[in-house]
């Protein structure tokens, strides 16, 4: 078949020709790069900044541990884990029926109204006196906290078509790295307060941060849009033509919900890989938001000069996660940056766990921090553009979140107070982590790309020619419809 009849690598069958002129396409080509632009000035910064605030409480209790938050509600090594673990059994059982209330309610509402209970609920636990208190209001925080990543998630679906979502995906993604980057600046700041009001260091990181989340929270109810046919800031011309390139991006499936789709994507072990793959990402990536401060203080430093020096591994891991995503779009590939960051990681756990000099356990935590953290918008991208369907992909990416998120509870005991200093067993199962995500990653890929080719061979014996007509033969066969195909 000729070049413009096959089928796009991305997935999504190949648009019929234009009749446009080469200065016309150029112009819309133009007009719609400003127009993106325009959406991402507008929405990007303040998701990111909703995405910061909900990292920076959920981790927090990692600066406030340095600040004498367990000695002074006497929590001991034992119990500690399990504060830590508490927040990730709401947190996940959360997410689904989050997104079930944004899709019905107004997201514009809803997603600023979950960061200010959120950190409403921050605010109070300065007042925790025991164990019970703090593990109790870490389940609350969980609950409040689960909606935020797949509802924006979601959000960002209905302004982007998925071949700019995944760059989208890193930079907010990003804003995780910049809370563990600002966690230390801000803890360091706020617990200089230590005694104002009768109240300790690690009380006021918590006052403090919890306020930052209401405002951000406040924030975003004025800049935050619901839907593109409605938002304000855009033209009349300008809406029309966002739902025009959603409307183009249309994969050429069913968007109905019935129990066949979802039945689908519970019995398709390439979910369940997918699921394994987020697993061995944020396992991880929750060790360090979680651990860091306990890591580089344990190299020696004090509370205060450990909290600071979390900031720079942190902020080469935004720049790296952006640059990943952005790359990742521009190549319109997931699977080879996704297993050269795996590695990178793993270069960044064995130099923690074998080096015996502070300095190489230290440049260890930057490639750690850089690659388990840029692996995470890949990851969850690939899996969403492998779902054939809505429904489909609504629930997939329900069951890859849900399950990965459970790294949290994992990473939880990986790092117990009798492994200080060099904490072996947590840096050993991070590394094994990383093989295991890497050889998922491959065979994935193995599958897709011999499954690519079989579709393509057929479609090359029987001539065929996609268009909305023969493809709406197959539209509800998900991601088996013989014109869909992997994004490698």
């Amino acid at each position: 078949m000729s070049d413009h009849n096959s089928l796009e690598k991305s997935g999504f069958p190949a648009p019929t020709p234009s009749t446009k002129s080469d200065d016309e396409l150029a112009a819309q080509r133009a007009s719609d790069k400003a127009l993106v632009r325009k959406i991402d000035r507008r929405l990007v910064p303040i998701l990111s900044a909703l995405y910061l605030v909900n990292f920076l409480c959920r981790s927090n209790i990692g600066n406030a541990k340095t600040f004498g938050l367990t000695t002074d509600l006497h929590v001991s090594n034992e119990l500690y884990p399990h504060a830590l673990a508490a927040f990730y059994y709401p947190y996940v059982a959360s997410q689904i029926p989050s997104n079930s209330v944004l899709k019905r309610w107004r997201p514009k509402c809803w997603l600023p109204l979950i960061c200010c209970c959120w950190g409403i609920c921050q605010i109070f636990m300065c007042f925790v006196k025991t164990y019970n208190q703090l593990w109790g209001a870490r389940v609350v925080l969980g609950a409040l906290e689960g909606g935020l990543f797949p509802g924006v998630s979601l959000y960002i679906t209905l302004w982007y078509p998925k071949r700019e979502c995944g760059f989208r995906g890193a930079v907010f993604f990003s804003a995780a790295t910049v809370a563990g980057a600002f966690s230390g600046l801000l803890a360091r700041l706020f617990s200089l307060m230590d005694g104002l009001g009768d109240m300790a260091g690690w009380q006021w990181i918590w006052i403090m941060e919890g306020i930052i989340a209401v405002l951000v929270g406040v924030l975003a109810y004025f800049v935050l849009e619901d839907y593109p046919d409605t938002a304000k800031f855009l033209t009349p011309t300008e809406r029309a033509r966002v739902l025009q390139r959603l409307s183009e991006d249309n994969e050429g499936l069913s968007s109905e919900w019935t129990s066949h789709f979802v039945l689908s994507a519970v019995k398709d072990a390439k979910v369940w890989l997918q699921a394994v793959i987020f697993f061995c990402v944020l396992t991880p990536t929750y060790g360090l938001s979680l651990f860091m401060p306990t890591i580089i203080a344990n190299m020696g430093y004090t509370s205060g000069i450990a909290n600071l020096l979390t900031v720079p591994p942190f902020v080469f891991g935004c720049i790296i996660c952006v640059l990943g995503g952005w790359y990742s779009d521009r190549f319109s590939t997931r699977f080879a940056p996704l297993v050269v960051f795996f590695a990178t990681a793993i270069v960044g756990f064995i130099l923690l766990i074998t080096s015996n000099e502070v300095a190489a356990q230290y440049i260890g935590t930057f490639f750690a921090a850089a690659g388990i953290y840029s692996c995470v918008p890949l990851s969850s991208m690939w899996a969403g553009n492998n779902m054939g369907g809505k429904t489909k992909r609504t629930i997939g990416i329900a069951i890859v979140v849900c399950f990965g998120n459970m790294g949290g509870v994992v990473c939880s005991y990986l790092f117990p107070a009798a492994d200080s200093p060099r904490f072996f067993m947590g840096y050993g199962v991070m590394i094994g982590l990383c093989c295991v995500g890497i050889a998922c990653c491959v065979v994935l890929r193995l599958f897709m790309e011999k499954e690519n080719s079989q579709r393509d061979a057929e479609d090359a014996s029987h001539g065929r020619v996609w268009d909305a007509k023969t493809m709406a033969e197959y539209k509800d066969m998900g991601d088996d419809a013989p014109f869909f195909r992997y994004k490698l």
